[in-house]
């Protein structure tokens, strides 16, 4: 690879760092706390895992350019959500609201956790446990079966005079 290849490659990789987020510009000191909580509270459409603050994805800035724009508006938290969920569905917000359907996402686990134990309780250690008695003999049957056996042997290899 020559010089000037190298060169352009290093020169196209440190262009991201060039364009990073600058997350105070346009944004009153004041009201920096809601955009922060605002923009950790809603998920990155284009990354896995992170939420818009954590990303520095060209979608991730557009919609924290929008949270700015509509603290700058006057809006608050809730109408903020609403018209970030209006647009994008629940799936936008990192934690599913509780109500609805939604909170089944939160009572479930919950519901399974102390419950769980009493079913296992139930289903398991609850039941007696029965031998089967099928082919069991008793003591006393066995000893009198070899008895008879032993018997049957004596009269079958007795001595014939």
């Amino acid at each position: 690879m020559n010089v000037l290849a190298k060169t352009l490659l290093l020169a196209l990789a440190s262009l991201p760092l060039l364009g990073a987020y600058d997350r105070t510009e346009n944004i009153a000191p004041q009201d920096y706390q809601l955009f922060e909580e605002l923009s950790k509270d809603l998920r990155c459409p284009a990354c896995q895992g992170l939420s818009v603050w954590e990303s520095d994805a060209v979608f991730s800035n557009q919609i924290k350019d929008m949270v700015k724009t509509k603290i700058n508006a006057g809006l608050n938290r809730e109408e903020i959500l609403a018209f970030f969920t209006a647009r994008f569905g629940y799936w936008i917000l990192r934690e599913p609201p509780r109500r609805g359907f939604s909170s089944l996402a939160w009572w479930l686990p919950l519901a399974l956790l102390l419950s769980g134990p009493l079913l296992l309780w139930f289903f398991f250690w609850r039941r007696p446990q029965v031998s089967p008695v099928q082919g069991m003999r008793s003591v006393e049957a066995i000893i009198a079966q070899m008895q008879q056996e032993l018997a049957q042997q004596r009269t079958h290899q007795s001595p014939k005079n």
